[in-house]
């Protein structure tokens, strides 16, 4: 078997083994839940941290993790203070989730199109 297949096969299962740990099995969404974060754990740890520090090094990395830390609670600090007043607590939450996903996807693309700006 491939390393790296074996590698994504244990991070499936490390991912998957913490969700169920941490959150069970409530409905069906529990499973998908575990897979995605199975795939991204595996996917960070054997794919993308190793990428990083042999492009950019360790101080890149760490750098990388701290701005990105710095942006996810300045992003819940900033969304604790704007008001968001609809007809029910539910749909309050679901406005708050989509302003969330927003700020998430401008600051994730943000990178890739200055790469294709000055390129």
């Amino acid at each position: 078997m491939d390393d790296r297949a074996l590698a994504s096969a244990l991070g499936i299962g490390v991912g998957g083994g913490l969700a169920w740990i941490m959150e069970g099995f409530q409905s069906g969404h529990g499973f998908i839940y575990s897979l995605c974060a199975g795939l991204i754990i595996g996917l960070l740890f054997f794919e993308m941290i190793p990428e990083s520090i042999e492009l950019g090094g360790w101080v890149i990395l760490l750098g990388g993790i701290a701005i990105g830390l710095v942006l996810f609670q300045s992003i819940h600090l900033l969304m604790d203070k704007i008001t968001i007043i609809t007809n029910s607590h539910q749909k309050d939450i679901f406005v708050r989730s989509g302003v969330l996903l927003i700020i998430s996807i401008a600051i994730h693309n943000f990178p890739v199109g200055n790469i294709t700006l000055f390129v």
